[in-house]
């Protein structure tokens, strides 16, 4: 949708009605990368005047860091990374990408890691490797993961099947 008025009525239409079902997040996927400023600002604007407070996340990344300023002004959530799974490298690199954005980080604003591949990560799959399986991250590695998380600020949500994780799950998602 192009930054015109018809489209900036449609996003005021959509997130009136969303208002009135009560939402207060939104995720909206294929505006990070390429970077769509202005139907981001469309959305920002549609969200500030529909009367109610919902929160923005912009997924998926990685949100390239020369937009970090317009994250800031017009969303509450956007990724810093692509989909996050469980091996150590990614992990790892996770570092650096909490580095470089740490200082976009403010109250309302958080660069996003992505969901915490903690627990059953996967329920059904064509390959059978990769059917009804729980993380592949050892248990320091999945200490190590969360701490960075909190540190750093990210929103928390995990990518698992709830009712079936495990003690050692269920105890780092109740570690006050």
């Amino acid at each position: 949708i192009q930054n015109n008025k018809y489209g900036q009525l449609y996003y005021n239409s959509i997130f009136d009605m969303y208002a009135e079902w009560g939402i207060d997040f939104i995720k909206i996927d294929d505006l990070s990368r390429p970077y769509y400023t202005d139907e981001i600002e469309m959305i920002r604007k549609a969200i500030d005047n529909c009367g109610r407070p919902i929160v923005l996340s912009l997924s998926p990344g990685k949100t390239q860091f020369q937009y970090a300023q317009h994250c800031l002004e017009n969303a509450n959530m956007w990724r810093i990374t692509d989909d996050f799974w469980d091996n150590w490298e990614t992990l790892l690199y996770m570092f650096d990408r909490c580095e470089k954005w740490q200082d976009h980080v403010s109250p309302g604003c958080w660069p996003d890691c992505d969901m915490l591949p903690i627990g059953r990560i996967q329920k059904t799959e064509l390959l059978p490797e990769y059917r009804n399986r729980y993380t592949r991250f050892t248990h320091d590695e999945q200490i190590t993961m969360m701490t960075l998380w909190g540190i750093f600020r990210s929103p928390l949500m995990i990518g698992a099947e709830m009712r079936e994780n495990d003690e050692f799950t269920l105890s780092l998602l109740q570690n006050r």
